[in-house]
Formats: structure tokens, sequence, C-alpha cells
């Protein structure tokens, strides 16, 4: 057979291929002169469009696979459903327990489920999948905006409540970060892919209707949760409200705040010029007595001082060009800080409230100390009994304060450092520990500051087990004037009857019982009623009254000078006072005056 034949036998069996598609070659007048067809290039050519074909098994229409955008979409999707799942589980579940709403967190959780289950349709490039899940992100946004300012707080909340809660808490910003990157990923992907590619799966009318069929479920359950959890909130405070007020006699109270203050580590800057910490804290030391405060309460470490003697915080450059100008810089430096303290504490002494000083639990100086396994001298329980000492010392004889809370929660000691007996084996020797530093803080108040009224703290926690009430048992019989008690939780009050109930009142051994910070929770973001904090400390006051309870101080966290408390915020407007406020002043006003 001649080339001849070869090329036109080519051609026959192109043009029946063509012919048994239902398509026709094109004419050979329509080449140039000369042009020799490619056969297999033609069969190509006459194959119909891949939508069109139909398999012999099902009959059903070939789909080509999704694009790779959906690909990378259907990825990040599921990354950041899970964040954001995380993320909302978390703020939901501190929202909870510390008094915030929680719709906001609820409809986070909701839109990460609905995310990870839309991940698959995003994956198979499907539209539905994509406008639901675009929608979802959309929204998410707007909720995240609203709730920003909680995530800092909650993060801070969640790392004291029980594993595995702490953990997560500890990354909860650095997830909160990472989710908006991976969400703008996904959104930029599903945007690509539903505009500019022809080749995902068909809108279904019916499919968009299930899905926001089940998003309007999941936000009624979300809002109404919040509605529920609200009004059982609202509840609960009143009745007990009501219960107190009726079972309180006419005694007065002493009534007082927290200055939201440690000295020796809250003014600690880095750089010069004012320190704007100052002008909150003062902000809210004058909030405290207009109000009308009797006592201002706040904590002492003397961490600058400490860190005067020996750099642990901010320690010299051994190698640096100049060690001169390094050591004079940092001299500098602590010497601002300690002026700006010292303003402070002049201010306070100025305004005619008795201060209340409490040892501080935490420390940065020995934090950094216990850590250092290159440390001049390990800082062991003996170490750390007289840096103790000598702080209640120095701070009780410079400010001759009217009280002076020398132990804050023995326990509470250990959770920022190795240096707490109470977390050995031997529970009876870490008491005799503690009731021998207590007993030697107690002397050393007494003989530099003979006028200071002198009290410990206990802590109300369920799991602070028998040291706790032990340590409480031993300080009925010690020379002291008050046994102090914290609570930002309705159970502790049933907790505080449980104590009085089994192991007996102070007032029975001569002492009296306060209460040195309460709230409804933890005011540190403005996603929460005022409406219930107010009742809360109204609550607290005649619950006080009811149990013959001495002295009722309020933790506001700035809360009297703005909602959301200044904390985490920046303050407004220092000279405004919050709906809370004046509740707290008629509080005082009724119980105090």
């Amino acid at each position: 057979m001649t080339d001849d034949d070869m090329r036109r036998k080519d051609k026959n069996v192109a043009q029946d291929a063509g012919t048994e598609h239902g398509n026709k070659t094109e004419p050979e007048g329509d080449h140039p002169p000369g042009y020799i067809p490619d056969p297999h290039a033609e069969v190509l050519r006459s194959l119909p469009r891949l939508r069109s074909i139909k398999t012999d098994l099902d009959d059903k229409i070939f789909t080509p696979p999704p694009p790779m955008v959906s690909r990378i979409g259907g990825v990040t999707q599921g990354c950041g459903g899970v964040l954001l799942s995380i993320l909302g589980a978390v703020m939901l579940l501190v929202a909870a327990w510390s008094g915030y709403y929680l719709w906001g967190p609820g409809l986070l959780l909701g839109g990460g489920m609905l995310l990870v289950f839309g991940t698959r349709g995003v994956w198979s490039g499907r539209i539905n999948g994509i406008i639901v899940s675009s929608a979802v992100i959309v929204a998410a946004a707007v909720i995240g905006y609203i709730w920003q300012s909680f995530i800092q707080p909650a993060s801070r909340l969640a790392v004291s409540l029980n594993p595995p809660l702490n953990y997560l808490g500890g990354f909860l910003e650095i997830v909160a970060m990472v989710l908006v990157l991976v969400l703008m990923i996904t959104m930029i992907a599903n945007v690509v892919a539903l505009f500019f590619w022809k080749r995902l799966k068909v809108l279904s009318p019916f499919g968009l209707a299930i899905w926001g069929g089940i998003a309007i479920i999941l936000i009624a359950l979300v809002l109404g949760a919040n509605y529920a959890q609200q009004q059982a909130r609202k509840d609960w405070l009143n009745d007990h409200l009501d219960t107190y007020m009726a079972a309180a006699d006419d005694t007065s109270l002493i009534m007082g705040s927290n200055a939201n203050v440690t000295l020796g580590y809250n003014f600690v800057t880095l750089e010069e010029g004012d320190d704007p910490r100052l002008d909150v804290r003062l902000a809210e030391v004058e909030a405290g007595v207009e109000a009308g405060a009797a006592i201002i309460r706040l904590n002492a470490s003397g961490d600058l001082l400490q860190e005067a003697e020996l750099a642990r915080m901010f320690p010299l450059d051994e190698d640096a060009d100049d060690p001169e100008a390094e050591a004079q810089e940092a001299a500098d430096r602590l010497a601002r800080q300690i002026e700006v303290e010292q303003v402070f504490m002049d201010h306070m002494q100025e305004s005619g409230v008795d201060m209340l000083i409490a040892d501080a639990q935490y420390s940065p100086y020995l934090l950094i100390w216990s850590a250092d396994d290159d440390a001049d001298e390990e800082l062991t329980w003996e170490v750390f009994a007289d840096v103790q000492a000598w702080r209640v010392e120095h701070y009780a004889q410079t400010y001759q304060p009217a009280y002076y809370e020398i132990v804050d929660d023995p326990q509470a000691y250990g959770t920022f450092g190795d240096i707490d007996p109470t977390n050995e084996d031997d529970a009876d020797e870490a008491l005799e520990l503690w009731a021998a530093q207590t007993e030697r803080l107690i002397g050393i108040v007494h003989d530099v500051s003979p006028d200071t009224q002198i009290g410990v703290t206990i802590s109300l926690a369920e799991g602070a087990g028998d040291f706790a009430m032990r340590y409480y048992e031993y300080v009925l019989g010690l020379d002291i004037d008050f046994i102090g008690v914290r609570f930002f939780q309705p159970a502790a009050l049933e907790r505080i009857e449980d104590i009085i109930d089994e192991y007996g009142h102070p007032a029975d051994f001569g002492k009296e019982l306060w209460i040195l910070e309460t709230w409804y929770g933890y005011c540190l973001a403005p996603q929460r009623s005022m409406e219930l904090d107010a009742t809360w400390l109204e609550l607290s006051a005649a619950f006080a009254a009811s149990h013959n309870i001495s002295v009722v101080l309020a933790s506001d966290y700035g809360c009297f000078v703005q909602e959301g408390g200044t904390l985490f915020q920046s303050l407004d407007d220092s000279d405004n006072r919050t709906p809370i406020w004046e509740r707290w002043r008629d509080v005082i006003a009724y119980w105090q005056g």
C-alpha cells in the first residue's frame, strides 16, 4: 500500500469517527493546499463536550472534577471551622461561668460547626456549599468584631479553670489570629471559585433552603439559650436577694472597693513618658471614693525593691558595649517606676479612706527567680518566707495601713511558682510551715505598725482540699482581727454557709469575717449585663448583713468608670460613672450610712 493510500484510509477513519458522534469533519476545501490532517487530532476535535457524555452503566451525566481553588477553599475551611469551633466553645464556657452573655460565643460555635459540616461541599465544588460557607464567614466576621474585646479576657479566665480548658485558654489569642488568616484565605478561594470558574456543581434551591433552615434553628437555639440563661440568672439573684434582705439585721456594714493595683510591678514601664495606667488606676480610686468607700484594698509584692538590689526581671547585659550606661539606664527606669508608684500612694493617703494592703500572691520577680536554673540562690520555701517577711515589714512600716492582709490564700502562692509547700505530699508539714510563717508575719506587723489590724484570706474553692479548712481552723486561734474570703460565683455563698456551720463563725472566736473581693464573675469586657452586676452587689451586701460579715469590698475592675472595665480596654473618660456605680453608691449609703 502506497503512502497516498494510507493517508486516504486515515482520513476516512477520522471522518467515520466524527460521523459516529454526530459531528462532521471540516471539508478539504477549508484547508490550504497540501494540508495533511492529523487523524488523532481530528478524532479529539470531534468529541462532544464532557458534560453531555453519558455512561453506559447508570446513564448519569459526567461532571468534571472541581477546580483546584475549590480544593484549597475546602482545606482551609475545614481548618477554619475547627479553629472557630474551639474559639467559640472556650468563649462560651467562660461566658457561662463568669456572667457574660452567651449569644456571641454560641453563634461563633454554631458557625464553626456549619463550616466543618460544609467542608465536603466546598471541596467537591458545590455552589450551595460555597454560598453557605461564605455567608457563615461574613456573619462570623461581624460577630467576631463585636466580641473581639472578650477574647483576651476569655483567654485569661480560661487559664484559671480546670483542664483541658486552661490549656486551650493559653492559646486562645493565637487561635483567634490564625483563624482570621485561615478564614480570609477560605473567603478568597470561595469568591474565585464562585465567580471565575464554570466547572462547579449546579445550584440547588432546595439544598439552600435546607442549609438556611439549619442556620435559623441554630440561631434560634443560641438566642433562646442566652435569654433563658439571663432570665435564670436574674431570677436567682432576685430570689436570693429577697431571702437575704429578709434575714438581715439592722447592723451597718463597712463598704469599699479594690484598687486593681499591686505595688512592686503594676507600674513597670520600659519607656520614658507618662504612664497611662497611673491615670486609669487613679480614676478607679476616685470612683470608689465618690461612691462612699470607707476602705480601698491594694496588693504589694515588693518586686521593684528587689529588682533594685539584684536585677532579675531586667538583667544587665554583661557583654554590653557600655556597661555603665546600661546600668544607669536601668537605675533611671527603676527610679521612674518607683516615682509613679509613690504618686499613686500619695493620692491614696490623701483620699481620706482607710487603706488595706494585701500581700501579693503573684510576683513576676519571684516567678522569674524560681524558673532560673542558673540563679545564684535557689528560691526554696525558706528563702521565700524571708522575702515575704521582708516585704510585709517594709510596707507595714512605710505606710502604716489601717489593715494588712498578711497571707492571701496560702495555696494560691504555689500557682505562680514552686514556692508553696501546700503542694507537697505531707499536708501536716505544709500546715506547720504556713502556721509558723503566719505567726511570724503577725509579730512583724505588730512591731512596726501597732495600730494596724491584721487578717488572712482562705480559699473557698472546692478543690482546695483539706488544707484550706485546716488552715482556717488554725488561724481562728491566732491573734488576728479578721478572716477574709473572696467570691465571684453564686455557689460560693452556699460554700461560706457550709464552712460556718461546720467549722464555726470567726465571730465565735473574737474575729470578723470579711468579703475582700466580689463581683458577678469578672467585669473585663462589655458583653455582660450591668443590671445583673449591680444586683449582685446588692445581694453581696445583703448576704453579709444576714451572716454577720463586717466588710464588703467590690472588685469592679474599672466598671465603675466605664462598662466593660479598664483592665483590658483604654480609658475613654475618667469622669464617667456607670449605672452600676450609681447602684453601688446607693448600696453603700443604705448599709454604711
